[in-house]
């Protein structure tokens, strides 16, 4: 059980915990300096000396600090402080968000079509900044999306992010690195290469960007199965229904959208996050559109919302990645 930090800690007035979480928790803090409300996220003293858990949390704001874009929550600062006495800990500061994540609005009806079309072209704008700077984010979902009450939406969580181009500035001696074949993303939203632990790119992100569309539209995930093989099993076998047989009234060029990067293969979805932005930003502008009609959602599916799919880390058979290969 991680103890209450004391009320100050260096530069900040902790005022309330907002979050919590394996790693840590994370509080509604006042920079004194300037006199600005952050949150204040602290890793678990327990913790602190794990080198895995502790590069993870590193390179989080590292990346974060990377990418300036007004979808991304802004981190304004890594350290480290005192607790009690000699213990001590790593945090970040980060932008205070007056909102809620998306695995709030994952319901069905929750958001007018409108709104999710403006939230998925918000994301891919961000992202296309994200892989500009030479970053493929890795775990696009709704637990990781804020929404505020204006309807911006806000990308956090860096922490199993990979850096494709340039270095970043870790603690000396830190090593950042991934296992070989290990599952990096979240089960449900992982694209077929990261299921198969093949590297990630940012198509890698279209897909898991897709999929949660497709949830906040459709009320649940594209894919049936929990494990690493049902999901994999299901993408070649069980392609995702198409929306308007989950949504009648989905807005058909949103569907074709949302389906275009959904595709097993990472050649048939759009040729980067800036194109799928502009499009959805196209879609949204155009008058003929249909995504001012409202979902017609059958009342035995308005169903409230499971959450995110776990993580699964179980392996692949060498049938399946020979397969996938030789496609």
């Amino acid at each position: 059980m991680m103890v209450e930090p004391p009320r100050r800690l260096g530069d900040y007035e902790v005022l309330g915990k907002l979050a919590e979480g394996a790693m840590g928790r994370v509080y509604r803090a006042l920079d004194r300096r300037s006199r600005d409300e952050v949150a204040l996220k602290l890793l678990h003293p327990k913790i602190q000396f794990d080198p895995a858990l502790r590069e993870r949390f590193v390179r989080e704001a590292l990346i974060a600090q990377r990418v300036e874009h007004p979808n991304v929550v802004r981190v304004r600062e890594l350290g480290e402080v005192h607790l009690f006495g000699a213990e001590r800990t790593l945090f970040f500061a980060m932008e205070l968000i007056a909102g809620r994540d998306l695995l709030h609005h994952v319901s069905f009806g929750s958001l007018s079509q409108r709104a999710i079309a403006d939230i998925g072209r918000q994301l891919a704008a961000a992202l296309a900044v994200v892989h500009s700077r030479g970053v493929v984010h890795r775990d696009i979902k709704p637990s990781n999306v804020l929404l505020r009450g204006d309807g911006q939406v806000k990308i956090l969580d860096f922490g199993l992010a990979k850096v494709t181009e340039g270095e970043l500035e870790p603690e000396e001696g830190a090593v950042y690195a991934t296992q070989i074949g290990a599952l990096v993303g979240t089960a449900g939203y992982a694209s077929p290469e990261q299921l198969l632990g093949e590297e990630a790119t940012p198509k890698s992100d279209l897909y898991s960007l897709a999929a949660l569309l497709y949830q906040l539209l459709g009320g649940r995930l594209p894919l049936g199965g929990t494990s690493r093989g049902e999901l994999i099993d299901a993408m070649f076998s069980r392609p995702a229904e198409p929306l308007s047989g989950l949504a009648p009234g989905v807005d058909r060029g949103l569907e074709r959208i949302v389906m275009r990067n959904l595709a097993p293969d990472a050649k048939k979805r759009h040729p980067s996050a800036q194109h799928l932005a502009n499009e959805l930003a196209t879609l949204l502008d155009d008058p003929t559109s249909g995504v001012d009609r409202p979902l017609d959602i059958p009342p035995e599916r308005a169903v409230a919302p499971r959450g995110d799919a776990a993580a699964q880390s179980l392996g692949v058979g060498r049938r399946l990645s020979a397969w996938w290969r030789r496609r």
